[in-house]
């Protein structure tokens, strides 16, 4: 990563927030987008934020 950009926190927290397709289509862009979006805590922190999205449904 260089060192202009985002880092990698603020980045997880904005991923946390996208549609899982977007997702999808960002891990083509780089191994460390893909690296972020396959991390198991990611995971979790993006089913915590969809849920509060959806009022709690996450199969939504």
């Amino acid at each position: 990563m260089e060192e202009d950009s985002i880092p990698r926190d603020i980045t997880i927290q904005i991923f946390s927030w996208l549609p899982a397709k977007s997702l999808m289509r960002f891990r083509c862009i780089s191994k460390f987008h893909n690296s972020i979006v396959l991390e198991p805590n990611f995971v979790y922190l993006h089913l915590s934020n969809y849920s509060k999205i959806n009022g709690g449904d996450t199969k939504a």
